[in-house]
């Protein structure tokens, strides 16, 4: 049986408390609790994110009787599955600024490097975090932590009693006033300055293309850009197309799936061998044709463009250069890890095989 979901009162303190939570682990000003900072923030702006697109979704379908639903069917699907989707959606429908949203991007960027992949820079991440709380906190306050009621109220007076720390009525709460006020009270003193900011930033991206041109030295087997286009390609072809392969490759592994359950099959072995090729050769045929985007000559170009992030004149440029830099340069990270995952796997498959094992 599913949960029941919370009531507005209750989503609302729940983000409240997660606001407070992420708060006193900034103002630790360990890198390890501002991390956990900003996986919170990260799932509080989800959060409302949701709320704000799930309305819309639900406005669209309770009125496709009687007009056309805005949404198609592909799109609602990808509203529900990506942040980005959900901010676009909330910037124009609900008035969300640039810079937020840049921040925003920025901090749902970071989170998954910290969270999925376990890596983050100790030496940004607590700046990161004191600016990302900033355009959270300021989000909840701007969409009433995207409840959609106005106000609720007749509520039991115990239920209500922690809104009194922020000079609150507790037997009424209208939202957006209770958000406004409760977002200046959870504010952090002491905003790191433009200079304290750029400083990490630039030191993020150089010291991030750094470790590339090290794992490229000591760790892959591709040195050279003629060496290194075709797996990078490779890898953002299988991010292009993730479901190409599976398709063409049906029919020869619903054969290979019989053979291996021990079910009769009228196949000869070098009829097997033409399935597989064929689909290898219409796999190769696609990619071949394929348009890449990121390359080895990325790595220079970032390292170009990190003057764009030392020299920024205010914070709106230095975020908005920041998050298009780490758009790339997070990528090159993903395909060149991956690379070196699959190249570790072989040399130590190729190892166990001559050992014996």
């Amino acid at each position: 049986m599913p949960l029941d979901r919370p009531g507005p009162v209750e989503q609302f303190r729940l983000l409240v408390e997660q606001l407070e939570v992420c708060r006193d682990l900034i103002l630790t000003g360990t890198p390890v609790k501002a991390r956990i900072a900003l996986i919170l923030l990260d799932n509080a702006a989800e959060v409302i994110l949701f709320r704000l697109s799930e309305r819309t979704l639900n406005s669209d379908t309770y009125l496709k009787w009687i007009q056309p639903e805005r949404l198609s069917i592909k799109e609602k699907r990808i509203l529900d599955r990506l942040f980005k989707a959900k901010l676009d959606l909330a910037c124009s429908e609900h008035s969300i600024g640039e810079p937020t949203a840049t921040i925003l991007n920025i901090l749902h960027s970071y989170r998954n490097a910290a969270f999925h992949r376990d890596t983050h820079n100790p030496a940004v991440v607590a700046t990161l975090a004191r600016v990302a709380f900033k355009a959270v906190s300021g989000l909840f306050a701007h969409t009433r932590a995207g409840i959609e009621l106005s106000a609720s109220g007749g509520r039991d007076e115990a239920e209500m009693e922690w809104l009194t720390k922020y000079g609150l009525e507790k037997r009424f709460i209208d939202y957006e006033k209770a958000a406004h006020v409760i977002a200046k009270q959870l504010a952090i003193k002491g905003q790191p300055s433009l200079d304290t900011v750029r400083e990490h930033l630039t030191s993020d991206i150089h010291s991030r293309i750094m470790a590339i041109r090290q794992l490229i030295q000591d760790e892959l087997p591709w040195k050279s850009r003629e060496e290194l286009d075709p797996v990078l390609k490779w890898f953002e072809f299988r991010d292009a197309e993730p479901e190409l392969e599976d398709r063409l490759s049906l029919q020869y592994r619903n054969v290979v799936y019989k053979i291996t359950a021990g079910q009769q099959v009228d196949i000869k072995p070098d009829e097997l061998r033409t399935l597989e090729a064929k689909f290898r050769a219409e796999y190769e045929k696609r990619l071949e044709v394929y348009q890449q985007h990121i390359s080895f000559d990325e790595i220079g170009r970032l390292e170009d463009r990190i003057r764009e992030i030392s020299e920024a004149v205010s914070f709106s440029s230095l975020l908005q250069n920041y998050y298009e830099i780490d758009c790339t340069l997070s990528t090159l990270e993903q395909y060149l890890y991956l690379a070196f995952q699959e190249w570790d796997r072989a040399v130590q498959l190729e190892t166990d095989i001559m050992m014996g094992k």
